[in-house]
């Protein structure tokens, strides 16, 4: 079982892209997308583990105004999932 999250981030930072450090170790992208891609590299070597499950959220729009609002105070936050 994998549990995670990124931290929430200054929205100043999030607003303005070059202020961002996008490899920093509590970056969405390192830990929503990274952090995803290596539990997918850890299961590929586990031939015990047949299946992954991820759970995130439901019926959400990338486009609607509540996502962008996110992802612009969020360091991508929601893109990155």
């Amino acid at each position: 079982m994998a549990m995670q999250g990124p931290p929430k981030p200054n929205p100043l930072v999030s607003i303005i892209p070059f202020l961002s450090d996008q490899n920093a170790p509590s970056h969405p992208y390192m830990i929503n997308y990274i952090g995803v891609k290596n539990i997918i590299k850890a299961v590929e070597a586990t031939p015990s583990v047949k299946r992954i499950v991820r759970i995130s959220g439901s019926g959400e729009k990338p486009f609607s105004p509540f996502t962008i609002l996110l992802n612009i105070l969020g360091n991508m936050a929601k893109g990155w999932n």
